[in-house]
């Protein structure tokens, strides 16, 4: 198979502009996604609180991947061919790669199981019907099995001998975020199966993917009435009023939604 590479080797090709920036993005992101999650404990209306601790579980998630992705491992990829090194914190202190390579696959794969386990409880929250799940053994027994796949999915390799309105903003969360690792991965597997090395490209796809956290927190404040409104009062030093937007709040029910 033909393959093609750049003939130059500049800074932006280098390791060291990866994880430089990788870890600037953290510091910037960091204070960001913490402030998202004050807002998640401390300001969601009562009537949405049941989906509180998924959603804040969602973001733990995403903090989480995020400090590896871009901080503690931050993988230097060089695509076409599945092969990195780590210019992460973790290899400052030379902790195993096979150890750096399952700590990243646990925090996308806690990511992943975060999501299902969010639209799971909306779903059973909102709709009536069949594909419900009603019984809490069979929900916490689906949790299980999403999470053990999440911690043994790449297992083999180690083995290798060589509310509709309220369920708005969350769909929006999760997917205005995984759309900025999607285009990067496009990139990746355009690589890969064109035998495209640019070394350039390849550390700005890494980069995109560390701004995954950023871009969840900054979603869900915005699309949030009453997170946005909070951060607005804190940015310009207003009082936050807890009953603003009171009248548009809705009581969601299976068979009526009244407005208050």
């Amino acid at each position: 198979m033909n393959s093609s590479c750049t003939t130059t080797f500049t800074y932006w090709d280098s390791w060291q502009f990866q994880a430089t920036f990788s870890h600037i993005i953290i510091m910037i992101t960091l204070p960001i996604n913490l402030f998202g999650g004050y807002c998640i404990i401390k300001k969601t209306p009562r009537n949405r609180r049941s989906a509180r601790w998924y959603l804040l579980h969602l973001h733990a998630w995403t903090i989480i991947s995020d400090l590896l992705i871009g901080g503690l491992v931050c993988p230097y990829m060089f695509f076409p061919v599945l092969v990195g090194i780590s210019v992460g914190v973790f290899s400052w202190f030379s902790v195993p790669v096979w150890i750096q390579v399952f700590c990243a696959q646990v925090g996308l794969g806690g990511l992943a199981v975060a999501i299902v386990m969010l639209f799971e409880n909306r779903h059973n929250t909102l709709v009536r019907g069949r594909f419900k799940i009603e019984a809490e053994w069979i929900r916490y027994t689906f949790y299980g099995i999403n999470g053990v796949y999440a911690l043994l999915f790449l297992l083999p390799v180690y083995f290798r001998i060589p509310d509709p309105e309220w369920a708005k903003p969350i769909l929006l969360k999760v997917s205005i975020p995984v759309g900025v690792i999607v285009m990067p991965m496009i990139y990746c597997f355009y690589s890969i199966v064109w035998q495209q090395y640019n070394q350039m490209l390849n550390n700005i796809a890494i980069i995109c993917i560390s701004l995954h956290g950023m871009s969840s927190t900054i979603t869900l404040i915005w699309l949030n009435p009453i997170y946005r409104h909070f951060t607005l009062s804190v940015l310009t030093c207003f009082k936050y009023d807890s009953n603003i937007r009171r009248s548009s709040v809705m009581t969601v029910s299976p068979a009526t939604i009244t407005q208050h």
